[in-house]
């Protein structure tokens, strides 16, 4: 049976909030966010950009999650700093794209890209065998 596209879900900057609050509380404690009951976000603050003037960072990765804990989406957006913590906009989270032999491919390169304990040589023949699996795939 084939996996259903997930769509894009926006949510609220109030229904943001109360999920990403309810990630640290008791399921019994939990606020409920009607059709979103056990669901949370997380917050990545390291993937957005500083705004020195504020002394804020903006515009991070934003993650959902439905109540199994399984991602769902990710959005774009938020405004935190150590004084008022994180702010919230109404945001559309995005699903991630399905997996494609072209996709699984540029994950393979990012990766090989960006591991410092390879050597050239290395990276190519790891290249060159992940290449030959395709073809005999």
């Amino acid at each position: 049976m084939k996996k259903e596209q997930l769509k894009p879900i926006t949510l609220t900057s109030e229904q943001i909030e109360i999920l990403y609050n309810n990630r640290e509380e008791e399921p019994d404690d939990r606020e409920s966010v009607p059709g979103f009951e056990g669901w949370s976000v997380d917050c990545d603050t390291d993937t957005g950009d500083y705004d020195g003037e504020k002394g804020s960072m903006i515009d991070y990765e934003i993650y959902l999650y439905n109540k199994e804990g399984e991602f769902i989406g990710e959005a774009i957006g938020g405004y935190f700093n150590n004084v008022s913590g994180h702010k919230f906009e109404d945001l559309t989270f995005y699903p991630p794209e399905p997996e494609t032999p072209e996709s699984k491919l540029n994950d393979f390169l990012k990766e090989i890209s960006d591991d410092d304990s390879l050597n050239v040589k290395q990276k190519a023949k790891r290249l060159r065998e992940y290449l030959e699996k395709l073809e005999n795939a």
